[in-house]
Protein backbone atom coordinates (compact mmCIF):
# COMPACT_ATOMS: atom_id res chain seq x y z
CA UNK A 1 0.00 0.00 0.00
CA UNK A 2 2.95 2.40 0.79
CA UNK A 3 4.67 1.60 -2.68
CA UNK A 4 1.23 2.43 -4.61
CA UNK A 5 0.90 5.82 -2.65
CA UNK A 6 4.24 6.31 -3.20
CA UNK A 7 3.47 5.98 -7.30
CA UNK A 8 0.26 8.14 -6.92
CA UNK A 9 2.63 10.83 -6.01
CA UNK A 10 5.13 10.06 -9.04
CA UNK A 11 2.53 9.96 -11.31
CA UNK A 12 1.79 12.02 -14.61
CA UNK A 13 -1.26 11.60 -16.60
CA UNK A 14 0.28 12.87 -19.38
CA UNK A 15 2.82 9.55 -19.29
CA UNK A 16 2.61 7.08 -22.06
CA UNK A 17 0.17 4.22 -21.70
CA UNK A 18 3.26 1.93 -20.66
CA UNK A 19 4.02 4.00 -17.47
CA UNK A 20 0.40 4.83 -16.96
CA UNK A 21 -0.46 1.29 -16.96
CA UNK A 22 1.79 0.33 -13.94
CA UNK A 23 0.23 2.47 -11.58
CA UNK A 24 -3.05 0.80 -12.52
CA UNK A 25 -1.83 -2.53 -12.43
CA UNK A 26 -0.82 -1.75 -8.50
CA UNK A 27 -3.94 -0.21 -7.64
CA UNK A 28 -5.91 -3.32 -9.20
CA UNK A 29 -3.76 -5.66 -7.20
CA UNK A 30 -4.05 -3.83 -3.85
CA UNK A 31 -7.86 -3.36 -4.52
CA UNK A 32 -8.31 -6.90 -5.57
CA UNK A 33 -6.42 -8.55 -2.35
CA UNK A 34 -8.30 -5.98 -0.19
CA UNK A 35 -11.52 -7.56 -1.44
CA UNK A 36 -13.12 -3.81 -2.35
CA UNK A 37 -13.97 -6.22 -6.03
CA UNK A 38 -16.11 -2.94 -7.21
CA UNK A 39 -13.21 -0.50 -7.29
CA UNK A 40 -10.92 -3.06 -9.03
CA UNK A 41 -13.14 -3.64 -11.51
CA UNK A 42 -13.54 0.14 -12.38
CA UNK A 43 -9.87 0.10 -12.57
CA UNK A 44 -9.85 -2.77 -14.75
CA UNK A 45 -12.51 -0.86 -17.41
CA UNK A 46 -10.01 2.39 -17.09
CA UNK A 47 -7.04 -0.26 -17.99
CA UNK A 48 -8.53 -2.18 -20.76
CA UNK A 49 -9.79 0.95 -22.34
CA UNK A 50 -6.16 2.41 -22.02
CA UNK A 51 -4.45 -1.19 -23.55
CA UNK A 52 -7.41 -0.67 -26.63
CA UNK A 53 -6.34 2.78 -27.54
CA UNK A 54 -2.64 2.24 -27.39
CA UNK A 55 -2.95 -1.32 -28.84
CA UNK A 56 -1.52 -3.48 -26.43
CA UNK A 57 -2.42 -6.96 -26.93
CA UNK A 58 -0.91 -8.27 -24.23
CA UNK A 59 -2.65 -5.83 -21.41
CA UNK A 60 -5.70 -6.46 -23.11
CA UNK A 61 -5.94 -9.96 -22.58
CA UNK A 62 -4.76 -9.62 -19.30
CA UNK A 63 -7.62 -7.19 -18.37
CA UNK A 64 -10.15 -9.05 -19.91
CA UNK A 65 -8.73 -11.96 -17.45
CA UNK A 66 -9.37 -9.56 -14.55
CA UNK A 67 -13.14 -8.18 -15.62
CA UNK A 68 -14.02 -11.82 -16.54
CA UNK A 69 -13.00 -13.25 -13.45
CA UNK A 70 -14.41 -9.78 -11.52
CA UNK A 71 -18.02 -10.12 -13.05
CA UNK A 72 -18.18 -14.05 -12.17
CA UNK A 73 -17.29 -12.61 -8.57
CA UNK A 74 -20.19 -10.18 -8.86
CA UNK A 75 -22.41 -12.60 -10.11
CA UNK A 76 -22.41 -11.17 -13.58
CA UNK A 77 -22.64 -14.20 -15.26
CA UNK A 78 -23.77 -13.48 -18.52
CA UNK A 79 -21.32 -10.02 -18.91
CA UNK A 80 -18.39 -13.20 -17.76
CA UNK A 81 -19.35 -15.63 -20.48
CA UNK A 82 -18.97 -12.76 -22.82
CA UNK A 83 -15.81 -11.70 -21.69
CA UNK A 84 -14.93 -15.23 -21.92
CA UNK A 85 -15.53 -15.63 -25.38
CA UNK A 86 -13.59 -12.58 -26.25
CA UNK A 87 -10.65 -14.39 -24.19
CA UNK A 88 -11.11 -17.53 -25.92
CA UNK A 89 -10.93 -16.25 -29.29
CA UNK A 90 -7.80 -13.95 -28.60
CA UNK A 91 -5.94 -17.77 -27.54
CA UNK A 92 -6.58 -18.91 -31.25
CA UNK A 93 -3.77 -16.48 -31.87
CA UNK A 94 0.17 -15.97 -30.95
CA UNK A 95 0.95 -14.75 -28.56
CA UNK A 96 -1.48 -15.88 -26.02
CA UNK A 97 -2.19 -19.65 -26.80
CA UNK A 98 0.02 -20.51 -23.48
CA UNK A 99 -2.73 -18.88 -21.97
CA UNK A 100 -5.74 -21.30 -23.01
CA UNK A 101 -6.03 -23.23 -20.47
CA UNK A 102 -6.77 -20.62 -17.55
CA UNK A 103 -9.78 -19.09 -21.04
CA UNK A 104 -11.45 -22.13 -21.40
CA UNK A 105 -10.95 -23.09 -17.96
CA UNK A 106 -12.87 -19.96 -16.92
CA UNK A 107 -15.35 -19.94 -19.75
CA UNK A 108 -16.87 -23.29 -18.52
CA UNK A 109 -17.15 -22.22 -15.16
CA UNK A 110 -19.21 -19.31 -16.44
CA UNK A 111 -21.30 -21.28 -18.42
CA UNK A 112 -22.01 -23.94 -15.93
CA UNK A 113 -22.88 -21.13 -13.66
CA UNK A 114 -25.10 -20.40 -16.07
CA UNK A 115 -26.59 -23.84 -16.90
CA UNK A 116 -25.10 -24.45 -20.22
CA UNK A 117 -23.72 -27.63 -19.15
CA UNK A 118 -23.24 -28.94 -22.94
CA UNK A 119 -21.30 -26.32 -24.35
CA UNK A 120 -19.42 -26.26 -20.92
CA UNK A 121 -18.46 -29.72 -20.44
CA UNK A 122 -16.09 -29.93 -23.54
CA UNK A 123 -14.11 -26.56 -22.52
CA UNK A 124 -14.06 -27.99 -18.76
CA UNK A 125 -12.36 -31.65 -19.90
CA UNK A 126 -10.05 -29.37 -22.30
CA UNK A 127 -8.75 -27.42 -19.24
CA UNK A 128 -8.76 -30.60 -17.33
CA UNK A 129 -6.69 -32.15 -19.50
CA UNK A 130 -3.89 -29.01 -19.25
CA UNK A 131 -3.95 -28.55 -15.71
CA UNK A 132 -3.43 -32.19 -15.20
CA UNK A 133 0.07 -31.89 -17.50
CA UNK A 134 1.73 -29.38 -15.78
CA UNK A 135 0.72 -30.12 -12.30
CA UNK A 136 -2.60 -27.82 -11.78
CA UNK A 137 -5.66 -30.07 -11.70
CA UNK A 138 -6.59 -29.11 -8.05
CA UNK A 139 -6.61 -25.80 -9.36
CA UNK A 140 -9.94 -26.66 -11.79
CA UNK A 141 -11.79 -29.24 -9.55
CA UNK A 142 -14.29 -26.81 -7.69
CA UNK A 143 -16.27 -25.97 -10.86
CA UNK A 144 -15.60 -29.91 -11.40
CA UNK A 145 -17.73 -30.40 -9.48
CA UNK A 146 -20.47 -27.82 -9.97
CA UNK A 147 -20.60 -29.20 -13.44
CA UNK A 148 -20.38 -33.20 -12.28
CA UNK A 149 -23.55 -32.01 -9.88
CA UNK A 150 -25.13 -30.13 -12.86
CA UNK A 151 -24.52 -32.87 -15.25
CA UNK A 152 -26.54 -35.32 -12.41
CA UNK A 153 -23.53 -37.47 -11.81
CA UNK A 154 -23.82 -36.57 -8.01
CA UNK A 155 -21.58 -39.07 -6.37
CA UNK A 156 -18.52 -38.15 -8.93
CA UNK A 157 -19.77 -34.36 -7.51
CA UNK A 158 -19.03 -35.48 -4.01
CA UNK A 159 -15.86 -36.86 -4.90
CA UNK A 160 -14.04 -34.47 -6.65
CA UNK A 161 -15.13 -32.00 -3.79
CA UNK A 162 -13.51 -34.16 -1.68
CA UNK A 163 -10.40 -34.00 -3.69
CA UNK A 164 -10.81 -30.35 -4.17
CA UNK A 165 -10.98 -29.78 -0.19
CA UNK A 166 -8.10 -32.14 0.16
CA UNK A 167 -5.90 -30.20 -2.14
CA UNK A 168 -6.71 -27.01 -0.45
CA UNK A 169 -6.17 -28.41 3.06
CA UNK A 170 -2.84 -29.98 1.90
CA UNK A 171 -1.72 -26.34 0.01
CA UNK A 172 -2.60 -24.15 3.12
CA UNK A 173 -4.28 -21.38 0.26
CA UNK A 174 -7.13 -19.78 0.33
CA UNK A 175 -9.58 -19.78 -2.37
CA UNK A 176 -10.01 -16.92 -4.35
CA UNK A 177 -13.38 -14.91 -4.64
CA UNK A 178 -15.22 -16.91 -7.66
CA UNK A 179 -13.78 -20.62 -6.63
CA UNK A 180 -15.09 -19.87 -3.23
CA UNK A 181 -18.01 -18.41 -4.23
CA UNK A 182 -18.68 -22.38 -6.38
CA UNK A 183 -17.24 -24.52 -3.29
CA UNK A 184 -20.12 -23.16 -1.25
CA UNK A 185 -22.50 -23.84 -3.61
CA UNK A 186 -21.37 -27.30 -4.29
CA UNK A 187 -21.37 -27.89 -0.39
CA UNK A 188 -24.92 -26.65 -0.04
CA UNK A 189 -25.95 -28.68 -2.91
CA UNK A 190 -24.43 -31.75 -2.10
CA UNK A 191 -25.65 -31.40 1.34
CA UNK A 192 -29.15 -31.07 0.11
CA UNK A 193 -29.03 -34.27 -2.20
CA UNK A 194 -26.98 -36.54 -0.16
CA UNK A 195 -27.79 -37.90 3.51
CA UNK A 196 -24.86 -37.49 5.52
CA UNK A 197 -22.93 -40.49 6.40
CA UNK A 198 -23.16 -41.00 1.97
CA UNK A 199 -21.74 -37.48 1.56
CA UNK A 200 -18.34 -38.38 4.45
CA UNK A 201 -18.14 -41.81 2.52
CA UNK A 202 -17.72 -40.16 -0.97
CA UNK A 203 -15.82 -37.27 0.37
CA UNK A 204 -13.41 -39.94 1.94
CA UNK A 205 -13.21 -41.28 -1.51
CA UNK A 206 -12.33 -38.24 -3.50
CA UNK A 207 -9.55 -36.99 -0.65
CA UNK A 208 -8.15 -40.37 -1.29
CA UNK A 209 -8.30 -39.89 -5.16
CA UNK A 210 -4.87 -39.13 -7.51
CA UNK A 211 -4.63 -36.59 -10.57
CA UNK A 212 -5.47 -39.80 -12.42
Amino acid sequence: AQAVQQMDRLHDAAWPPALRWQLLKARIWLLSYSDRLSESVTLCEEALRLAEVSGDEELVFTMLVYLEQGAQAQGRTEDAVARGRRLLELTRHSPFSAQRKFAIGNLATALTDLGQVDEALPLAREAAAKSAQDGTLWEVLDPLALLAFKLGRTADAARVYGCAEAAHAFRKGRRQVVEQRIRDQVDTMLRSALQADELERLLAEGAALSDQ
